[in-house]
């Protein structure tokens, strides 16, 4: 994205809430509620604007808590039944397919309850003091390791490849690579050889997108359907940077046995469709060697 796209998505959450904080902080307030999101602990490449906007009212919430100020920054996820997930199915199946389980419109009632509640900074009967005295103004949803792994029904959580959460023991994939990715020995290979023999090369190529497409919709949380209908869009569409670059050539690899040359993704213009040729073209060089 641009630095005037990543500013304007910014600019109204931070200077926002530094203005709130400013003009109130002498103010004897009852609560200061800041609603944040999941995406600050753990977005895309093609929201890092809402995520760090998010990122900063969490740190603005401990900073007033330090201050001995009532703060608190809920951060959401996936809210279900009202607002606007409820209002995009497509964004909604876009993140239960990636592991992320909803809360109710009563859930997030109770929380913002919590969240309102007037609370003493000096509280002995706290548990976190000893560890982070700071823990309290933040509350995320979403993070419950038991949910998350029975919604996790289509695929492994896209918490799983990130090492930050690898203390909450969500159930992981034989893979140690990277994102979620499918078993080459019992799932991708499997999955080629039914299509080679129903339909040959082609069969197999459109498995191979289908493939790649499904975990590329894990790094960027875009539908494949989506991703389908927009091959004929540059991937700096989808907000590829560097890190984003490396796990599509671990999916590749992985996968496919595909050596994809880091620059090649990186190269402007590069197409979607035009990527997905390119591992085809590696993998049937693989296969032949």
């Amino acid at each position: 994205m641009t630095s005037e796209s990543f500013k304007a998505v910014l600019r109204p959450k931070v200077q926002g809430t530094i203005n709130l904080h400013e003009a109130l902080i002498h103010e004897p307030l009852d609560f200061f509620v800041m609603t944040s999101s999941t995406l600050g602990l753990k977005g895309t490449a093609t929201q890092s604007h809402y995520a760090a906007g998010n990122a900063f009212m969490d740190s603005m919430a401990r900073h007033r808590w330090s201050l001995g100020l009532q703060a608190t920054s809920l951060a959401l996820g996936l809210v279900q039944e009202i607002g606007h997930i409820n209002d995009n199915p497509v964004m909604e199946e876009s993140m239960l397919h990636n592991g992320l389980y909803g809360i109710s419109e009563a859930e997030y009632l109770l929380m913002m309850e919590v969240a309102c509640q007037r609370r003493c900074h000096n509280s002995s009967t706290s548990i976190f003091p000893k560890w982070d005295k700071y823990a309290t103004a933040h509350i995320v949803t979403g993070l419950e390791t038991i949910r998350m792994d029975l919604s996790s029904i289509h695929s492994s959580s896209i918490l799983t490849g990130d090492s930050r959460f690898n203390c909450m023991n969500i159930n992981r994939p034989s893979s140690t690579t990277g994102s979620a990715k499918l078993s080459k020995d019992t799932g991708t290979t499997t999955i080629l050889a039914a299509a080679f023999n129903s339909g040959g090369e082609t069969a197999m190529k459109d498995a191979v997108k289908d493939i790649f497409l499904g975990e590329f919709s894990k790094l960027v949380l875009t539908p494949t359907a989506k991703l389908k209908d927009g091959l004929i869009e540059p991937l700096t569409d989808f907000g590829i940077d560097s890190m984003v670059s490396s796990e599509i050539r671990a999916i590749a690899w992985n996968e496919f046995g595909a050596d994809i040359p880091f620059m090649r993704i990186l190269e402007k213009g590069l197409l979607l469709g035009e990527l997905v040729d390119l591992i085809w073209e590696k993998t049937m060089k693989q296969k032949s060697s």
